[in-house]
């Protein structure tokens, strides 16, 4: 314990001597509003710039002088702008950004005072732009009833990306204006057209800086028509029924019903519409995963009839607040409800109900896997309403298109919203498409 007193009793000491430096040197240093007469000295650059994306770094001697305040760059953009950049005396790095090409950049030192030292020009080259890099990525596609807008954003700088729509909509011309702003890397927003046939698009990029790219223009975009599948039509197998060698899940645990998923009611509030596997979903299966017999569950649907399917729309269990259900985000994006599951159609050969007692699944043709991202950064109320709207899903997001003509659609459940087992329940199921 003696030693430990005294190596703390060194330490302190030393932190005392290392500060006392510090303060003696800040102590030679002039205050804010100081003046000692003239401009600082300018830096020097020590090294050629490092190029960035839509910028440069550049290194450079910082200057002596007592009264330094900074070190500034700055640059006139396209527009006229002039953007400045600064950094404190003790630092002898500058990032310069926002830059869309070659670029003259002048850097001088600033004091206290405000006095500026003479500028050192340098002209520079910067990497790919964000602004450019989006505009290069931009995809405009027609849906079902819907555009899309797809592009990529490596950099995960904050872009906005202005959409503009010019349509014809029961015989007067229309125009609407759209704003998409985001930092993911990867985007796809929708814009809902429903009852517009065709439309012109004009797209451009903005970055934080102001840089502006060119527009992307299409012209007479024909959009898609699908329509809902009637679900009086469909028929749900019972479960444990092996259809195309899967059986058909089990969701009728306490008050749960798997025929709830289709009677156009969407769990809301204390509503109990929803199926429930109570961690059995996986009828027929063996216990072959070390104890968890829930997920991957399936949801099995004969539709009645032969239909080529182009999205879906899927409904979570609330469960939340029963007189005031909009204010309250209950189990919406959470536990127990199903945030990444697979879609399937059957295209195997004859009747998926003939086929015998194993488990061969090639029949069944994957048509893709689907995670539900939740929303970021809004409120209970907004999450609400979202989670009541419900979450679409194209068959075919990054080329819309119909699947092939099948009578038998299968969601199989993976995951709960937190990645885990415990995806127990679902409310309601909606799938759009045509008729063959």
């Amino acid at each position: 314990m003696k030693k430990f007193r005294e190596l703390a009793k060194t330490a302190l000491l030393m932190l005392f001597v290392v500060a006392g430096f510090y303060a003696c040197q800040e102590s030679d240093r002039l205050t804010i509003g100081s003046d000692d007469g003239g401009a600082p000295n300018p830096p020097t650059l020590k090294r050629p710039p490092l190029p960035l994306e839509g910028g440069v770094r550049l290194y450079y001697q910082i200057p002596s002088d007592k009264d330094l305040l900074s070190i500034d760059a700055e640059y006139t953009a396209a527009n006229g702008d002039v953007r400045r950049f600064s950094a404190s005396y003790f630092i002898d790095s500058l990032d310069v950004l926002g830059m869309t090409g070659e670029q003259t950049v002048r850097l001088y030192a600033v004091d206290r005072a405000g006095n500026k030292s003479t500028p050192v020009s340098e002209n520079v080259v910067p990497l790919k732009s964000a602004v450019s890099q989006v505009f290069d990525s931009i995809a405009v596609k027609p849906g079902f009833g819907a555009l899309l807008v797809y592009w990529k954003n490596l950099q995960m700088e904050r872009v906005s990306v202005y959409v503009t729509l010019n349509y014809t909509l029961k015989g007067a011309a229309r125009e609407a204006n759209i704003v998409f702003t985001s930092n993911y890397d990867i985007e796809q927003r929708v814009i809902r057209l429903d009852s517009i046939t065709t439309v012109d698009v004009s797209v451009y990029v903005e970055d934080r800086f102001g840089n502006v790219s060119a527009p992307v223009e299409k012209k007479q975009l024909a959009l898609q028509q699908d329509g809902a599948i009637p679900k009086k039509d469909w028929v749900l197998p019972a479960a444990n029924d092996t259809i195309g060698g899967v059986p058909m899940m089990y969701g009728d645990a306490a008050e749960g019903k798997t025929r709830y998923i289709m009677d156009g009611i969407a769990d809301y509030g204390r509503s109990i519409n929803y199926l429930k596997t109570a961690g059995w979903g996986r009828t027929g299966k063996a216990n072959d995963d070390g104890g968890n017999n829930n997920v991957p569950w399936s949801l099995i649907i004969d539709l009645g009839d032969t239909y080529r399917l182009s999205r879906i729309v899927t409904h979570q269990m609330h469960l939340g607040n029963a007189e005031h259900p909009e204010l309250d985000r209950a189990f919406y994006y959470q536990d127990y409800n199903v945030g990444t599951y697979n879609m399937y159609v059957w295209t195997g050969a004859g009747n998926p109900t003939q086929v015998p007692w194993k488990y061969d699944e090639t029949g069944w043709e994957l048509i893709r896997r689907h995670t539900i991202i939740p929303p970021v950064g809004v409120s209970n109320a907004e999450m609400s309403r979202l989670g009541h709207e419900g979450d679409e899903a194209l068959m075919y997001p990054e080329d819309p298109h119909y699947t092939p003509p099948t009578r038998w659609f299968r969601y199989e459940a993976l995951t709960n919203f937190l990645g885990g087992t415990n995806a127990t329940h679902l409310s309601e199921v909606t799938l759009y498409g045509i008729k063959q």
